[in-house]
């Protein structure tokens, strides 16, 4: 009798042991849940991400529409004349060539990211690298960190947004060089010859005043489902 009564026990002490063990884990595992909410901060930030990168896919979209259609100079320079409403940089004003180079054009891009990033998120971020290379195609490189609060919930996205566009703004920029060559070296005047040589075809349109719109149409180029077009502002002497 004193053998089973002490087993008893034993049994009664191993039951208790075991249901306090087994609370105090339940009881970490539910703090532990509770203190680092990672299914929900997940959930948050995928949504916040899309809707940055979404905003930088517009973004990309404009820099790209906006190198073309404004002469490759994303800010207004000092000498521009306008078409349909839009202010197109003059690279060639009377015999000298203004035209940017394609290292200047990448870096107005780069600014023009940077300066409409807080569009995308609302906030200002913490870390910011902006990187575009114009080559066969065009790449936009965007690494950046931003913190915030979605209710109440302190948030992080540390992320990489990376964009190609088949667009060829090497080959179109060395075709409007060739232009802007053919200008100076000809007396402002058109050479046949050159305009075959090019890669790029090319419409000429006058506004008056001896201003005039060359469009460069890169076929081989699209973006949007259409051929890329770059207009080169001209004021001969």
């Amino acid at each position: 009798m004193q053998k089973r009564g002490q087993v008893s026990t034993f049994i009664i002490v191993g039951l208790i042991l075991a249901l306090v063990i087994g609370l105090v884990f339940l009881i970490t595992s539910t703090k532990n849940k509770i203190s680092s909410p990672t299914d929900s901060l997940s959930l948050k930030k995928g949504f916040s991400e899309k809707t940055i990168n979404s905003c930088l896919d517009d973004l990309s979209l404009l820099t790209l529409i906006n190198i073309g259609q404004k002469g490759g100079f994303l800010y207004t320079p000092k000498d521009y004349l306008f078409y349909e409403d839009n202010s197109i940089g003059i690279s060639y004003l009377q015999g000298k060539d203004n035209l940017p180079t394609l290292t200047q054009i990448e870096q107005d891009a780069e600014k023009f990211i940077k300066e409409s990033f807080i569009l995308c998120s609302g906030l200002a971020p913490k870390e910011l690298n902006v990187d575009i290379k114009f080559s066969e195609d065009t790449l936009f490189l965007v690494e950046y960190v931003v913190e915030g609060k979605i209710k109440e919930t302190n948030i992080k996205i540390n992320s990489i947004y990376e964009q190609r566009y088949e667009v060829n703004l090497k080959r179109v920029h060395n075709d409007v060089k060739t232009y802007i060559k053919m200008l100076l070296n000809n007396n402002e005047a058109v050479d046949s010859k050159t305009l075959l040589s090019l890669k790029t075809k090319t419409n000429l349109e006058a506004l008056g005043n001896k201003n005039f719109v060359v469009f460069f149409i890169d076929e081989e180029s699209t973006l949007e489902n259409n051929p890329y077009t770059f207009l080169l502002g001209v004021r001969i002497k």
